[in-house]
């Protein structure tokens, strides 16, 4: 159950507007289909790669990637309905204080994704 491009933005919009930090959603082959910082849609996100390889959160993704100018420091987690991978978020921002709300920005993009 792929997301599309205008649900990810209108998903992201509601949660960065309580959240005040910049969220990316990355669609099944680590494309930026959703930004707060439009700039960076359509660009390929290293940490999302390595998520979406994995399978598991990437708490602290600490670098910038200049080569691939698409990785900030922040956390990407997977969102997973059926057992499959269909999006990973990414938060911008300090790994140690976004960290502590990725878990309940996970939850609350599920609930959303589930609704549309």
């Amino acid at each position: 159950m792929p997301l599309n491009t205008i649900t990810a933005q209108k998903l992201l919009k509601k949660i960065m507007d309580k959240l005040g930090y910049n969220i990316n959603i990355m669609n099944e082959y680590g494309e930026i289909i959703a930004s707060g910082d439009e700039s960076r849609i359509g660009k390929i996100h290293s940490g999302a790669l390595e998520v979406l390889k994995e399978g598991k959160d990437m708490e602290y993704f600490d670098f910038i990637d200049n080569n691939i100018e698409s990785a900030k420091p922040g956390v990407n987690i997977p969102l997973f309905i059926n057992n499959e991978i269909i999006v990973v978020l990414g938060l911008t921002g300090n790994p140690k204080e976004v960290g502590k709300i990725a878990a309940i920005v996970k939850l609350t993009a599920e609930i959303l994704i589930k609704k549309y």
